[in-house]
């Protein structure tokens, strides 16, 4: 017998699951929909997991001591449990989205419909989305990503439980060693992850499955001796939840250390199997909490893209109290009638002959389907920030306000230009519509136009070119495939065709390749032409005293953007370099990009052109302090600039 005593069979229902179910998944909703003091509501993801690890196993591990597992089986269960309720929801959704959505927000809300469909989300949301980012808001199927990770999970995880029940040949001490060895191997793997890619540690499985290994565990785990120990056990495992709700914030690094509370905490309401007659235990099984643990998972399928499709609809106004109740009523609504409505009459359904294999075949070539999509276009999508950049820029000047003063040039990303703070400063309207990437004068040509044709260009036009970037040897071979294309294309004029095919797919892994300005910064300095300042400067490579064609052959996009636009409302900013670093090369560069923009000199804003290297290290624009130390000077330097008219080139 491969199963702790006492568990009983796969017909033993505990009512307590239902209620950890409920408090799961009313964690992750009230989060969402920005009720307060639920700030650490995302920990009922991890609930979910070490619930379904415990569920899955115990159905595996019971089928295979009784002699009667089958793969087919087990994968049609799975089909019926999850498939029709998942495809009303993104049905509905993309109907919906299609009325509301813009045709060209459309095209990225359609696409993530199909990974989502295919069980890819925490891929393809691992390429372009922080979880706890802003842009979140408006990924409507966001949420599936755990629904990724159960579903690759459901995959891996069967035949695994087969081969080591095999090695073990009924020892349940040999395969509960093995099961906690690989959940340790994970979650060290995840640790480890979080110091070099947190994002993946949050969104791929490898990182995750210690939390269904510890699920997993607890079918085999020895039965608790007393009545009383399981009370404990349940009361601590509900304040170990609690705690983990109300302390836990998004900046929290997650899923770290941090993961094991909540994840130990529905372990321990779960382990006891004695039929406990504490309060904790009658609060678990009380009849509106089971209800909503019956309904959780339309529930969580539901809540998020109500919450933002009415966040759009509502131009992104923040939900009060009495909104977020009324979302919840209409979730619960919703999942109750796909609960009684689509889930049980499925779940009920007997298949008979071909229909199983016919289930699981369909099943498996759904995601082989997002599988294969995912692979073909993993060339494209490395450079995929090319097109979500200009994509971007574009919609700040498509929905942005009138302003007095807007930074472009991807430089005023990478020097940590912070519009509040400015703004605050010196009292103006300020934004900036650039972003990290290759394509900033792409980009910056296109929200320019659009400006343009909207009659919303700003009184002040601030460029921001780093002189090093003249220098730069490690992606001019991409920029100039991008210049080629847009030589033909009219998505250099203002706007840009999201299917192009020159562009590759709309969500790329840019911010999954390089998840902080560190990684970027690192890879970039290879060439010599940037400074870690982890590692203070990496080269003293002067600035390249002469502006190379390639530089100039980038900025073409830009430069007709600029026909037309009055020259005495742009400006030049130069950042600065490492000390030595310029020798001389700085005013060469201002002067140089002056007159490719033809920017008058008076209009080069006077900025230190050197600083020491302890600057880089300590307050690099790429840190938040150094972002708003930066952003006070030049909001100095244009307060100075406004008095004086005009603020001379330093010669």
């Amino acid at each position: 017998m491969l199963l702790r005593q006492g568990l009983g069979s796969s017909s033993t229902y505990f009512d307590e699951i239902d209620g950890l179910r409920a408090i799961a998944v009313l964690s992750v909703i009230l989060y969402h929909f920005e009720v307060p003091f639920l700030t650490g509501g995302f920990i009922g993801v991890d609930v979910f997991f070490v619930i379904s690890g415990f569920l899955i196993s115990r159905i595996i591990l019971e089928s295979i001591s009784a002699g009667r597992f089958s793969f087919i089986d087990f994968y049609t269960r799975r089909a019926k449990r999850i498939l029709p309720a998942m495809f009303v929801v993104v049905g509905a959704t993309l109907i919906t989205g299609y009325c509301v959505y813009p045709p060209q927000d459309f095209v990225e809300f359609r696409e993530s419909a199909f990974f989502a469909a295919t069980f890819l989300a925490n891929l393809y949301y691992n390429a372009g989305s922080d979880y706890f980012a802003a842009d979140t808001e408006a990924q409507p199927f966001l949420h599936f990503w755990s629904l990724a990770v159960e579903e690759q999970f459901y995959i891996l995880w069967p035949a695994l439980l087969v081969a080591i029940s095999l090695v073990c040949r009924k020892r349940p001490a040999v395969l509960l060693s093995l099961i906690a060895f690989i959940g340790l191997i994970s979650f060290i793997y995840g640790q480890l992850q979080m110091q070099t890619d947190p994002r993946g540690a949050f969104y791929l499985i490898f990182g995750r499955a210690w939390e269904f290994s510890l699920g997993a565990a607890l079918v085999l785990a020895p039965t608790i001796a007393t009545r009383e120990t399981s009370a404990l056990m349940r009361a601590a495992g509900v304040i170990l939840i609690a705690i983990s709700v109300l302390t836990f914030t998004s900046a929290y690094p997650y899923p770290g250390f941090w993961a094991i509370i909540p994840c130990l905490g529905a372990a321990l309401i779960i382990w006891p199997a004695h039929e406990a007659t504490s309060f904790v235990s009658r609060g678990l099984k009380w009849f509106p909490l089971r209800f909503v643990g019956l309904i959780s998972y339309s529930a969580y399928l539901w809540h998020w893209p109500l919450y933002v499709i009415t966040k759009f609809y509502f131009a992104g106004s923040s939900l009060g109290v009495l909104a977020a109740l009324l979302l919840l009523a209409i979730t619960m609504v919703l999942a109750a009638a796909t609960w009684h409505f689509i889930e049980n009459p499925v779940r009920k359904w007997r298949p008979q002959g071909i229909f199983k294999p016919a289930i699981v075949l369909g099943s498996f070539l759904l995601f082989a389907g997002g599988a294969t999509t995912w692979m073909a276009s993993s060339i494209p999508r490395e450079w995929t920030s090319e097109t979500y950049i200009v994509r971007e820029q574009l919609k700040r000047a498509a929905q942005g306000e009138q302003t007095n003063v807007a930074f472009f040039g991807d430089s005023s990303c990478l020097t940590g230009i912070h519009p509040p703070t400015i703004s605050e400063i010196t009292g103006d309207r300020v934004a900036s519509y650039c972003m990290f990437g290759s394509v900033g004068a792409v980009g910056d040509a296109a929200a320019i136009s659009l400006l343009k044709e909207r009659g919303k260009l700003p009184d002040k036009i601030i460029l921001v070119i780093h002189p090093l970037q003249l220098s730069r040897a490690a992606i001019p071979k991409r920029w100039k495939d991008l210049v080629r294309a847009c030589s033909s294309d009219p998505l250099c004029g203002y706007s840009i065709a999201p299917e192009s095919i020159d562009f590759g797919r709309l969500k790329g892994a840019f911010t999954a390749r390089y998840p902080t300005a560190r990684e970027l910064v690192r890879e970039i300095a290879a060439s010599g032409s940037l400074v870690d300042p982890s590692q203070k400067a990496l080269t003293k490579a002067v600035i390249d005293q002469n502006m190379p064609d390639s530089f100039q052959e980038l900025q073409q996009p830009l430069l007709r953007a600029f026909n037309g636009i009055d020259r005495s409302t742009v400006y030049l900013l130069i950042p600065p370099v490492p000390l030595g670093q310029s020798d001389g090369g700085f005013i060469r560069a201002k002067k140089a990009i002056a007159r490719l923009f033809k920017i008058d000199p008076s209009h080069v804003l006077n900025t230190p052109s050197e600083y020491p290297d302890s600057y880089f290290a300590t307050r690099s624009h790429l840190t938040e302090k150094g972002r708003t130390e930066f952003s006070k000077a030049i909001a100095e330097i244009l307060i100075q600039q406004r008095g004086n008219a005009t603020v001379a080139l330093s010669r």
